[in-house]
């Protein structure tokens, strides 16, 4: 009985976060014509220190894989929202 309980809540509590999630999904393409992903991305940023952060923590702040932040930073990067450097410190660039 416990268990169906437990399933209950869980199965309610994950119709309440995408119902949430879609509106403001909804809320913010209208009012600031922004995927939602986008604006996580961008308050992540925001609040890193000098506003960068590498691709993998960012990826793991939006809780993206690093193929898929790639691709969504190509984009951001495309409507002029974002910029891309490379990291001084890595090496892999040959630079």
């Amino acid at each position: 009985m416990e268990t169906d309980v437990g399933m209950a809540a869980w199965r309610t509590f994950l119709t309440a976060h995408a119902r949430v999630t879609a509106l403001l999904e909804d809320e913010l393409q209208r009012e600031r014509e922004l995927p939602l992903t986008w604006y996580d991305v961008l308050l992540h940023l925001r609040e890193a220190p000098e506003r960068r952060l590498r691709m993998t923590e960012l990826a793991a702040a939006v809780l993206l894989s690093k193929s898929g932040l790639t691709r969504l930073v190509d984009r951001m990067y495309a409507a002029g929202l974002v910029n891309r450097s490379p990291d001084g410190d890595d090496r892999r660039g040959g630079g």
